[in-house]
C-alpha cells in the first residue's frame, strides 16, 4: 500500500504456492483440456461397447405393456458374458495399456503418458492400486463414490492442473517425449 494513498486497493500476489514447485522444469505436463479429451475418448469407447447391450435390453421391452420392462439386477449383469465380456475386454485393454504405455487408450492417442511427480516411471502397482482401483472403489461407494468422483474431476482446474487422483498417487500426466 501506498503510505501516500491510504485508499489505494492493496497489492498481494493472488498466485497460490502450490507443489508444481516440485516438478522439474523439463517435464511437458499435458494441458487439463488435452486430458480432458482424453477421458472423453475412453469413455466413448466403453459406450460403443455397450450399445449391443442396450440393443438386446430394450429389445426385450414390450412398450405397449409398461410392466414388461426387465428388471436389472448387477449381479445378472456381472453374470451375462453379454454384457461383462465387453466391459472386462476393455479393462483388459485399458491395464495392458496403463502396464505398456503408463496412458489409457486416450491418453495414448493424443500423446501422453503417466509419470511420478519427480518425472520417473511410475511403477505399474502403484499406478494401478492408486490411481485407477482406489478411485473405482470409492466410486462404487452410495453418494460419496458420486461427490468424490466430482471433486475428483474438478480439482483439474487449480493452479497445479492435477486431478485428485494425482495427488493420492503422486503422478503427473506429461505428453510422451519426456
Amino acid at each position: 500500500m501506498n503510505e501516500n494513498n491510504p485508499y489505494e486497493a492493496p497489492n498481494a500476489s493472488m498466485e497460490t504456492e502450490t507443489d508444481q514447485n516440485d516438478i522439474p522444469n523439463e517435464l511437458n505436463l499435458a494441458n487439463r483440456w488435452r486430458r480432458l479429451v482424453a477421458k472423453m475418448i475412453d469413455h466413448l469407447i466403453m459406450m460403443l461397447l455397450m450399445i449391443p447391450w442396450v440393443v438386446n435390453f430394450i429389445s426385450q421391452i414390450d412398450f405397449q405393456n409398461p410392466e414388461s420392462i426387465p428388471q436389472l439386477d448387477t449381479m445378472d449383469l456381472l453374470k451375462d458374458p453379454f454384457y461383462s465380456g465387453p466391459m472386462l475386454l476393455l479393462l483388459a485393454v485399458n491395464y495392458l495399456m496403463l502396464y505398456a504405455f503408463r496412458a489409457s487408450i486416450g491418453k495414448k492417442m493424443l500423446g501422453m503418458r503417466i509419470v511420478a511427480k519427480d518425472g520417473s516411471e511410475i511403477g505399474f502397482g502403484r499406478l494401478l492400486a492408486l490411481r485407477e482401483i482406489l478411485m473405482m472403489v470409492i466410486g462404487f461407494i452410495p453418494f460419496v463414490g458420486f461427490i468424490f468422483g466430482v471433486v475428483n474431476v474438478l480439482m483439474i482446474f487449480r493452479s497445479s492442473h492435477y486431478c485428485l487422483h494425482d495427488d493420492i498417487a503422486g503422478t503427473v500426466v506429461v505428453m510422451e517425449g519426456n
